[in-house]
C-alpha cells in the first residue's frame, strides 16, 4: 500500500484509476461503494427537497396568480357589452389584477382574488367556467347587470363562497 505525500488516502499498489469510471471508481479503497450508494440517494433526496421548496416559495404563487388573473381575463372575454368601457380600460395586464376595478385580493402571503364586485355595471354576457378557478372567492355580486345562460357547475367548486348575487 502506498500513501501519497499529505494525503490522508493510500491506494493498493498496482492500481491504476481510470478516469471516468464510476465501476472503478467505487472498487477503490479510496471510497466504498454502499457510501457512494448512500451519497448518490442523499444527493438526490436533497435536490428533490430543493425543488419542492423552490416551487413553494415562487413557482407555486406564479400559478396561483397566473390561475386568477386567467379565470378573470375569462370572465372578460365572456361580456358582450360594457356601456361604460369599464372592463375594458381597466381591467388590463399592465395592471395587477388586484389593482382592477371591482377586484379584491387576499394580501398575506400570495395575491388571492377574495372578492369579485361587479354590480350595477351595466354588463351584458355570460358566466364562464373558468370562474370556479377562483378558488379563494368569498364574495360575487353582479346584481344590476344583464347576465344570460345558466349558472357553471364550476361554482359549486368555491367552497369558500358565502356570498352570491
Amino acid at each position: 500500500m502506498s500513501c501519497a505525500p499529505d494525503s490522508n488516502y493510500c491506494v493498493k499498489k498496482g492500481y491504476k484509476p481510470q478516469i471516468f469510471n464510476l465501476n472503478a471508481f467505487t472498487h477503490s479503497t479510496l471510497i466504498p461503494a454502499s457510501f457512494m450508494e448512500k451519497a448518490a440517494t442523499t444527493f438526490f433526496s436533497l435536490a428533490l427537497l430543493f425543488m419542492k421548496f423552490l416551487i413553494a416559495l415562487g413557482g407555486g404563487e406564479a400559478n396561483y396568480t397566473s390561475s386568477d388573473e386567467s379565470a378573470l381575463l375569462a370572465f372578460k372575454s365572456h361580456i358582450t357589452y360594457d356601456p361604460n368601457h369599464i372592463l375594458a380600460t381597466n381591467w388590463s395586464t399592465n395592471t395587477s389584477f388586484c389593482h382592477w376595478l371591482g377586484v379584491s385580493c387576499r394580501r398575506c402571503g400570495q395575491n388571492r382574488v377574495t372578492s369579485l364586485d361587479l354590480s350595477n355595471m351595466g354588463l351584458n354576457g355570460t358566466i364562464p367556467p373558468q370562474i370556479g378557478n377562483l378558488s379563494f372567492l368569498s364574495y360575487f355580486n353582479i346584481s344590476g347587470n344583464y347576465f344570460n345562460g345558466h349558472l357553471p357547475a364550476e361554482l359549486a367548486q368555491l367552497h369558500q363562497l358565502k356570498v352570491y348575487h
